[in-house]
């Protein structure tokens, strides 16, 4: 597995940070919520549309990090449209 191969130790030295998000892209959002939750995916959301156009839901991996997952084309780019 991945996560035995190597070891991470967050600095407790730093300033806190608001949380982050690992962020993914798909084309069959509803679809991939499904696997999610058939894999055992905790704290999954509901496919949500966004105010500034995004449709996501989020979701917590096995290690407790959260992760967002978008639909294809409604990505957020900072004003520039999706590719």
């Amino acid at each position: 597995m991945l996560a035995n191969s190597f070891s991470y130790l967050p600095r407790r030295d730093l300033a806190p940070t608001s949380v982050q998000y690992v962020y993914f892209s798909t084309r069959d959002l509803g679809a991939l919520r499904e696997r999610c939750l058939s894999a055992g995916a905790t704290a999954v959301t509901p496919v949500e549309h966004m105010p500034w156009g995004e449709t996501l839901f989020y979701a917590v991996d096995p290690f407790g990090n959260p992760i967002a997952f978008v639909e294809s084309g409604t990505e957020f780019l900072g004003g520039r449209p999706a590719p």
